[in-house]
């Protein structure tokens, strides 16, 4: 393993403290699976501690890490998907260290998730956007204007594994992370039956223009665009081209590919994080996070999404560097529909 990922893969910690309480808590490293494939493990653990019967089903009957065999054998050329760049080595690239961030974090009661979505419905009866889309420009054109308007200098370098889009090009890109078990050609990937990393990351570029602009009008433009990307990426062929080039022996060396994005969204609210099927017979879970713990040192331009199943109301953490933080938090159309918390 590459020296700067060997780290620890699963951690649970048991306690039982004096008045009786006991605590359980588990954390799986991103290299093992992603978050759908981390539930799978942790809804069958639950389930056995509850003693109820296991449907084996649900349960992989091959373990190995290569999604591609799920989808279309890909044909043609091997090609680099849009938005991700790929370097001879490591050092390629001059690596910076993230600007300074402050996190926020924003309460959209499920009515207003509701009236979001209507207000940025696109006119056309044939056209269609998620509510995920909806959100997904709202906090992206809030943290476009919070740093243009105060005049946030773009790093030129090599971040993580992103890089920002130069000022002289008319988008700005998004990454957008997307399941793609539910794609699965036979529909055999899904429920269980893979564990692994089943997400791809989806480059977007929207209108720099219309993400400035804090208007329905123009964020419905922008909520189209990204569905109509989203859409054509997550065809038969877009997917198996894209796993295709991951699954192409030496990709996946550290530092070795990137994106260019200027801003990062991960929408967890497909998951029920407070459900029944994670009680392990103590009652409901009482914490979740992303895993670093405090979710205060995350990058510029970070946003999680999650929505709690029983109200419907979504919350959300959005960062943005530390001088956009006032626009950010005074952003007319964020606080049209979100509460800062």
């Amino acid at each position: 393993m590459h020296k700067r990922m060997s780290m620890t893969l699963f951690i649970i910690i048991f306690a039982k403290f004096s008045c009786g309480t006991m605590v359980i808590a588990s954390s799986m490293n991103h290299l093992v699976c992603d978050l759908q494939g981390f539930l799978d493990f942790v809804e069958l653990w639950a389930r056995l501690t509850r003693g109820e019967q296991v449907d084996y089903t649900k349960i992989p009957d091959d373990w190995t890490r290569t999604p591609q065999r799920f989808f279309a054998p890909h044909s043609g050329k091997l090609m680099v998907p849009p938005g991700i760049m790929v370097g001879d080595s490591s050092q390629d690239t001059v690596q910076v260290a993230p600007a300074p961030s402050t996190t926020t974090r924003w309460h959209v009661p499920a009515a207003k998730v509701a009236q979001l979505k209507r207000d940025l419905a696109p006119d056309d009866d044939e056209m269609w956007i998620s509510t995920s889309d909806a959100l997904t420009v709202l906090i992206s054109g809030a943290v476009t204007r919070a740093r243009e308007t105060s005049k946030v200098e773009r790093q030129t370098g090599q971040v993580g594994f992103t890089r920002r889009t130069p000022a002289d090009h008319s988008v700005e890109t998004i990454v957008i992370v997307a399941d793609i078990r539910e794609q699965a050609l036979r529909g055999d990937m899904a429920n269980g039956r893979y564990f692994g990393n089943a997400c791809i990351a989806l480059v977007v570029p929207v209108s720099r223009a219309d993400l400035m602009s804090p208007t329905a009008t123009a964020a419905s433009r922008a909520a189209v665009a990204i569905r109509n990307h989203i859409k054509q990426r997550l065809s038969q062929k877009e997917i198996s081209g894209h796993l295709a080039f991951l699954e192409n022996p030496g990709i996946l060396v550290p530092g070795r590919t990137f994106c260019v994005t200027d801003i990062f969204v991960s929408n967890w609210c497909k998951f029920d994080l407070d459900g029944p099927k994670l009680d392990f017979g103590w009652g409901k879970p009482s914490h979740y996070t992303d895993g670093n713990g405090t979710e205060t040192s995350l990058p510029p331009a970070i946003s999680l999404i999650r929505q709690k199943k029983d109200s419907g109301d979504v919350f959300m953490l959005i960062t943005v560097e530390v001088p956009g933080a006032d626009a950010l938090k005074n952003d007319p159309l964020l606080t049209k529909y979100g509460e800062l918390l």
